[in-house]
């Protein structure tokens, strides 16, 4: 592992465990058994270092992108990318990865207690990810359909998702000794989808005759 690599993973760890304001550049360094001077080379502050470890977080972690997909019109398929999507979020807050567990802690720690540079942070990482979901559902409902009922099944389907890490204390204690999620992982992903398909009445054959 380069020097640079093993600061990030560091960095990662340390930021999910005392959040942004609450790590010192010293207790990164510690981690990865480097001195200061090695930091402030490669990233020359603090600031800095958080935005490159999100870029390091994502690209070590992200999935395909399911919704780059030809679609063609046609509402199964359109929901089979839907619910590959979802699978994909749940097998990512789920599994074994500990890039992906200091990921979701790191956000965790930035919905309750914002950063200075979340705004940054958003911008770059989260709104695109946002509007890709946003736009899936954009194809499926009536072109007037208000941005609000689009952003409604948005933060539903991310919801349904984040809660089997950041509630996992509670599944886990509701079935103790059992790996609730991943005995489940299909019958759940299959409840997101079929949860954000409510309400959406898609004629295929009246989107045919228009185009």
């Amino acid at each position: 592992m380069s020097t640079k690599k093993k600061i990030l993973t560091a960095a990662a760890e340390e930021f999910a465990m005392r959040g942004y304001n609450g790590t010192t550049i010293r207790d990164i360094c510690k981690r990865a058994k480097v001195n200061v001077a090695l930091v402030n080379y490669h990233f020359r502050s603090k600031e800095l270092l958080y935005h490159e470890m999100f870029q390091f977080l994502f690209s070590e972690t992200e999935a395909e992108n399911v919704f780059g997909r030809p679609w063609g019109g046609d509402f199964a398929q359109w929901k089979k990318m839907l619910r590959k999507w979802i699978e994909q979020i749940i097998l990512e807050i789920t599994g074994d990865n500990p890039l992906n567990r200091f990921k979701g802690m790191i956000f965790g720690r930035e919905m309750q207690d914002p950063s200075e540079i979340f705004p940054n942070i958003y911008e770059t990482f989260m709104k695109p990810r946002l509007s890709g979901l946003a736009s899936h559902f954009r194809k499926v409902l009536p072109p007037r359909t208000s941005d609000d009922e689009i952003f409604i099944r948005t933060f539903s389907v991310i919801s349904n998702c984040i809660f089997y890490f950041h509630d996992r204390v509670i599944v886990n204690m509701t079935f103790p000794g059992k790996d609730f999620t991943s005995a489940n992982m299909n019958e759940i992903v299959d409840h997101i989808t079929d949860a954000a398909c409510v309400g959406i009445k898609y004629n295929e054959a009246s989107r045919k005759r228009k185009s």
